[in-house]
């Protein structure tokens, strides 16, 4: 066999070993890019149906606290939770703009990780307020709440107040402690692996 008839065999392996690293390449970030999107997709629907129940909450309260308008103390607690859910919708809102721009496709790996490490960053920030605002309406909702549905004068029943105060405390402040650490903690830790993953095997492949 000539030295030229090796050089093709050899060249032709060549391109056909390279080609089927680029295909493995391509399939394993394909794979990866799907499971990172599925992993973001449920925090972002979450947020649509925070977004949704926020802004009908805050439109009950605020038909209530005009029908009670000349009543101050029903007024005044509809309008106050009505204000701080209105800061809950806002801010998922703003997570759901953050969501909805990232780009799965078509760019560098760097520009996606920085994507993820701001929405990482935003939640940080609106988890705090969100749990003060949580903390806040459970005090301020009952008073409104009670006389429009069971046309109850909450403020003569101190201990009843109490009583519900604690309950709602005991049961929604682990209930948000839960969601936040399995709809984002948990998620947003696996979407970060991926990019990590992405990353390593870019870097193999530029060694390589």
């Amino acid at each position: 066999m000539e030295l030229e008839e090796l050089k093709k065999i050899y060249n032709d392996f060549d391109d056909k070993l390279n080609a089927n690293l680029k295909l493995n390449k391509e399939l394993l970030v394909s794979m990866n890019l799907k499971n990172l999107k599925s992993e973001i997709r449920v925090p972002y629907v979450y947020e649509i149906i925070n977004a949704i129940l926020s802004i009908l909450v805050v439109c009950i309260f605020l038909y209530y606290s005009f029908e009670y308008l000349s009543i101050l103390k029903y007024s005044l607690s509809g309008f106050i939770s009505a204000f701080l859910l209105s800061i809950n919708f806002v801010l998922a809102c703003w997570k759901i703009i953050r969501f909805s721009k990232i780009e799965y496709y078509d760019q560098p790996v760097i520009v996606l990780q920085k994507q993820i490490t701001q929405i990482n960053k935003i939640i940080a920030k609106s988890r705090k307020i969100e749990m003060i605002c949580l903390a806040l309406v459970i005090v301020t909702m009952f008073p409104v709440l009670f006389k429009a549905v069971y046309n109850v004068n909450i403020y003569n029943d101190l201990r009843l107040f109490i009583i519900m105060i604690i309950v709602f405390f005991g049961v929604n402040l682990p209930l948000a402690l839960w969601i936040n650490k399995t709809v984002y903690d948990k998620r947003l830790q696996k979407a970060t692996d991926f990019i990590k993953e992405f990353k390593k095997y870019e870097q193999e492949t530029i060694t390589k």
